[in-house]
């Protein structure tokens, strides 16, 4: 999810936010495909590439983390 940070006399971006939610005991396309109306032809959005780096970096992190390094 991304948040921005706006100032609203010049609409300069301040700060961007990326945040990651998590599901627990459940499959994210499952709930993904109950929010949106398939018959409006809305899909899943790709992932951005800087999204996608930081979710491999976050998974690096834990895996040396879970790994003593």
């Amino acid at each position: 999810m991304e948040h921005r940070f706006i100032t609203p006399k010049d609409d300069f971006v301040r700060a961007i936010v990326l945040c990651q939610q998590r599901v627990i005991k459940c499959d994210a396309n499952d709930i993904m495909k109950e929010l949106m109306d398939v018959e409006s032809g809305i899909e899943k959005p790709q992932v951005p590439m800087e999204v996608a780096k930081w979710i491999e970096c976050n998974e690096i992190s834990s895996g040396n983390l879970r790994n003593g390094c």
